[in-house]
């Protein structure tokens, strides 16, 4: 096997976009995969192939990440959260909601990745579903989902 790393999952498309070889699997978080499927960048799978298809979390098997006109384009072999870290030496107590890096007590103190996560944070806070994490923009929501600036850095700057 011959491993081509990205950066994030923002460099996906352009990766297989800009073509330099064959990939015979790719391995994109589920919130990256729609246009993946849309520009044809991935092909169906053939689940009827695979022999506990069935024993998948049912939601996971149907996430719209991974379905488009009734066809599968992915399988789901993981799940995760974002981790929160602090540096005890910093902080006399940890931090028990998302909400306080929207504190300004904290400002200068909190570090977010620059992409697309940072907005997952912010959806979080505010509970809205999976699928609207990355449709924040042009309401309300937009808003309140902002990065937290000033007092949020990004990677550190």
């Amino acid at each position: 096997m011959n491993a081509t790393y990205v950066g994030s999952n923002d460099d996906f498309a352009p990766k297989l976009a800009a073509g330099g070889g064959v990939f015979d699997l790719v391995s994109p978080s589920i919130d990256s995969t729609a246009p993946l499927i849309a520009a044809g960048f991935v092909e169906e799978v053939d689940t009827s192939k695979l022999d506990h298809w069935g024993d998948l979390y049912e939601k996971f098997r149907k996430s719209d990440g991974i379905n488009a006109d009734g066809k599968a384009y992915g399988v789901p072999y993981s799940w995760g959260a974002i981790a929160f870290m602090y540096r005890p030496d910093k902080f006399e107590e940890a931090s028990t909601s998302i909400s306080d890096l929207w504190d300004p007590a904290f400002e200068g103190k909190v570090s977010l990745w620059n992409d697309k996560s940072a907005i997952y944070v912010a959806a979080r806070l505010n509970g809205l579903p999976p699928e609207r994490r990355t449709d924040c923009g042009g309401s309300e929501e937009a808003d309140r989902t902002a990065p937290a600036d000033p007092q949020v850095l990004v990677d550190g700057r």
